[in-house]
């Protein structure tokens, strides 16, 4: 998901996208995730923000290349880009992701401390893995670190793909580097990580090149519709040695590039898809997801809500490759973050104060996801939508699903 701060504006001519001061409205653009790698030591907070302001919602730190000086720097840029004050503040928390990289040869100590206060980024939200060959590497790793309790993501590029689906099953996440892989090699990939509900992002080393910066649009539109049609669930980009301006100005064109190719999507074939691959019987949440699916697409919904404590539900969701933005709600504002790893979900944290009883604190959580949807343009007043959630506190997992009214 893409979220300006500053109402981004769209040339009906040119589609292109631009940032705006002055509007007093937060505005959400769809898309796939976006995840910055931070290798400039001479970024600041300044420039952080903006990047921010312009869509991305994830921030990485390679620690192959930096040392733990400009590690802690980066940190704290972070952090006080985050709560530089706004001459129009949101009315909405905007949650921040923050990532590491490091070698599974030469792993780092890493804060175990559990970040879940708003903008305490002085822990992580998941960890990178690169040099990975075989999982009894990533089973050690784990071992040693199981007190922290993250998600592990394993940088990968093309490998056999018997080591491929044994490294998927056993990790949280996928990043691949697609350089020189065959098309066949990305969809076999891309359909092994939705098969274990495990988040695939993109990464490509060259494919920010002078001519992607100025004239390679439709190069870009062509790497857009392999991310889009792959179902991916982000795209990695690299700051490149260039002015923030530049940079920028990619992640505005990269953001453009996806949202045309999701409006080229061909919706016919993804509802054929998802009945064909999935089989009975299923377990009651895979079930339930699926039908509140199907109901969707067949009642013309705007969007899907789904009321999670812990994201899976959100997880197993996205895994359906469902057209449908994914408006996922959490008291908790760790699992909020986290929210970004997946496809079209749009995590809300909600702080409202605990209702007496679940149907009350139901209505007002939805009440919270319809305004904000509301008023970032997501949806219009009797639009329909999709309420996937848990039947009574304490079922563990949603298992129940209505189509409401928002009302204006």
């Amino acid at each position: 998901m893409v979220w300006w701060v500053d109402r981004p504006i769209m040339n009906n001519s040119e589609k292109v996208v631009r940032d705006k001061f002055g509007e007093t409205i937060d505005r959400l653009f769809q898309s796939v995730n976006i995840m910055v790698v931070i290798r400039q030591s001479s970024i600041d907070v300044d420039d952080i923000y903006r990047l921010l302001c312009n869509g991305v919602n994830i921030f990485n730190i390679d620690r192959t290349i930096q040392k733990e000086e400009l590690y802690d720097y980066l940190k704290e840029a972070v952090c006080e880009a985050v709560l530089i004050p706004r001459m129009y503040p949101s009315l909405y928390i905007r949650s921040v992701a923050l990532s590491i990289t490091m070698s599974v040869n030469n792993p780092i100590e890493v804060d175990d401390r559990v970040r879940d206060q708003m903008f305490d980024l002085s822990s992580i939200d998941f960890i990178i893995l690169k040099d990975v060959i075989n999982k009894d590497e990533v089973i050690k790793f784990k071992t040693r670190h199981v007190k922290l309790g993250l998600p592990i993501f394993l940088w990968m590029s093309e490998i056999c793909m018997e080591k491929i689906i044994e490294l998927i099953e056993i990790s949280d996440g996928i990043v691949f580097e697609f350089p020189d892989v065959s098309q066949r090699i990305s969809s076999e990939v891309s359909e092994i990580c939705k098969k274990y509900e495990k988040p695939l992002f993109y990464s490509k080393s060259n494919l920010f090149e002078e001519d992607y910066r100025y004239n390679g649009r439709q190069k870009m539109l062509s790497v857009a519709k392999e991310i889009v049609n792959g179902n991916m669930d982000g795209v990695m980009i690299s700051d490149v040695n260039a002015p923030i301006e530049i940079f920028k100005n990619i992640i505005l064109n990269t953001v453009e590039a996806l949202c045309l190719a999701e409006e080229g999507r061909e919706l016919e074939n993804w509802y054929t898809t998802l009945i064909l691959k999935i089989k009975s019987p299923q377990l009651v949440p895979v079930t339930t997801m699926v039908a509140a699916v199907l109901a969707a697409w067949k009642s013309g919904v705007a969007a899907i809500m789904l009321l999670t404590a812990s994201g899976r539900s959100a997880r197993m969701l996205s895994s359906l490759s469902s057209p449908f933005p994914i408006l996922a709600i959490t008291a908790k504002e760790s699992v909020a973050r986290r929210l970004h790893l997946y496809r079209k979900v749009i995590p809300l944290h909600y702080k409202g104060r605990r209702a007496v009883n679940w149907r009350e604190e139901w209505r007002n959580r939805v009440l919270f996801g319809s305004e904000f949807a509301l008023k970032t343009g997501l949806f219009c007043g009797g639009a329909k939508l999709v309420v996937l959630a848990q039947s009574e506190e304490g079922a563990g997992c949603c298992n129940e699903f209505q189509i409401v009214i928002a009302r204006a």
